[in-house]
């Protein structure tokens, strides 16, 4: 009654059709009929399903159940609503369509993945790939499927693989678990290749996930950024002048070869100091100020020139050198590289240079050009025979009385501006000047490009000729 919404009453005496149809009534009665005429029994003891209808004309799912009475011609009938299971099995369709769905996606993402992926269970078989391992390891998704793990290690660790697992099993105690590594697997043909293996566990199904990232590629480009890098510094090395890198806050990042043979401190002494460890006190000071000052205006000053300092070595020795900086931008940071060049040697050739010149300049100064040059060339002998000769001595009356009374500049003025007059006269007669100290000064007619019978007279004419520039220099 409940179900079906009639009461007792109502139910009693009323066809049995009423209540459940199968969508041909007649048959069900004629079925009962030939049931009991003929004894053969075609659904007693069997259930079906069948719609049945409530009172108000709703339908419902059900199972329907017939069974006879012993002794008896009554027919007993059990109805279950199925509405409960169908809706619960159109759910469970639903969620396993949804689930499939899930898979397939999953799936498919596992495949789009660049990296290699295995699951494998406790007894580490492996229970699924994706499309990259089949492409990275080249066995097939079926060869894969169900062969232990070891297929993809070298020997030396397949041998040890199942002991670790099983050993992680029993005890908890992870070695990879969790964790990543560089390990080395092998292909189908042999072939090994370095690798990046990380390791997850879902507990909940006791399944093991590994992922495996191929480092061929890296490793090479690895291998290929470090040759570069050896071959940049080796030309670094190369370089005869000391090279330093340094970072915005003075700190040095690299040096050469050279850097360390100038300065005497080893590469692990320089890198992480600061570039004042090569600068006197002074310089460093102000170094520290300009690089702040730098950094934060861009005003500059010393980037992109040179200029002469001196640097100091690891035993607090200073030499001069010549600084170049420049400024460089690297992935973001900004560096500053100085090249410095030792430049003592140069100094000591200027210094001994501006030495030899002036020994030429004295050598001069006090003798003839032709025996000046001679001295520099045979200093062991320069003396000369000559048959005759002419020559002159002239000394200033009363100097030292005169002078007494002047300054040193004035002394040296009224000598300059006197013997300049001389000198002049010595070249109008092709003379030679031999020396010239004090007041006193010396002419001679030899050596001469003219023949020497008129060294006399020309010695005679630059007497008188001085006597006259004596005279106009007193006037």
């Amino acid at each position: 009654c409940e179900l079906f919404g009639w009461s007792n009453d109502e139910f009693m005496g009323k066809n049995f059709s009423t209540i459940v149809t199968d969508g041909n009534t007649s048959k069900n009665d004629s079925y009962i009929d030939h049931s009991t005429e003929t004894e053969i029994k075609h659904m007693i003891g069997l259930q079906r399903e069948v719609l049945a209808i409530r009172k108000d004309g709703s339908m419902f799912p059900c199972v329907l159940g017939l069974s006879q009475c012993e002794n008896s011609d009554l027919i007993c009938g059990s109805i279950r609503d199925t509405t409960i299971d169908k809706e619960y099995q159109s759910e469970l369709e639903r969620k396993r369509e949804e689930l499939e769905s899930k898979q397939l996606m999953i799936h498919g993402i596992l495949d789009a993945s660049f990296h290699a992926l295995f699951v494998i269970n406790e007894q580490c078989i492996i229970q699924m790939v994706n499309a990259k391992s089949c492409e990275v390891f080249g066995w097939t998704n079926d060869e894969f499927i169900g062969k232990n793990i070891n297929m993809i290690m070298p020997d030396d660790m397949s041998t040890h693989h199942d002991e670790y697992v099983k050993h992680y099993l029993d005890t908890g105690v992870r070695k990879m678990i969790g964790t990543q590594r560089e390990v080395t697997a092998k292909r189908k043909d042999g072939s090994t290749f370095t690798c990046r293996l990380g390791l997850s566990e879902t507990k909940e199904s006791g399944l093991i996930c590994g992922f495996i990232r191929d480092l061929t590629s890296e490793k090479a480009a690895e291998a290929a950024i470090a040759h570069e890098q050896q071959l940049l510094t080796k030309i670094l090395d190369a370089s005869f002048d000391a090279l330093l890198v340094i970072d915005e806050r003075g700190i040095i990042q690299k040096v050469n070869a050279a850097a360390t043979t100038v300065f005497g401190w080893s590469e692990a002494e320089f890198l992480g100091n600061s570039i004042n460890i090569i600068m006197s006190v002074a310089e460093g000071k102000k170094h520290d100020i300009y690089l702040q000052r730098y950094c934060r205006t861009g005003h500059k000053k010393m980037i992109g020139k040179q200029r002469e300092l001196e640097a100091r070595k690891k035993d607090g020795s200073l030499f001069p050198c010549t600084i170049g900086l420049t400024e460089v931008h690297h992935m973001g940071s900004r560096k500053f590289v100085g090249f410095i060049k030792d430049v003592t040697v140069q100094k000591s050739l200027l210094i001994a240079e501006a030495e030899r010149q002036a020994s030429d300049n004295l050598l001069h100064n006090i003798l003839p050009e032709h025996i000046a040059h001679r001295l520099k060339q045979d200093p062991s002998h320069i003396a000369d025979h000559y048959d005759n000769t002419t020559i002159l001595f002239a000394d200033i009356v009363g100097f030292t009385d005169k002078t007494s009374r002047m300054s040193p500049h004035d002394i040296v003025s009224m000598l300059n501006d006197l013997f300049s007059r001389f000198d002049y006269l010595v070249g109008r007669y092709d003379l030679n000047k031999v020396k010239t100290i004090g007041d006193c000064y010396m002419a001679t007619s030899i050596p001469s490009d003219e023949l020497e019978h008129d060294g006399c007279a020309r010695v005679c004419r630059f007497a008188l000729d001085l006597l006259q520039a004596v005279k106009a220099f007193n006037d």
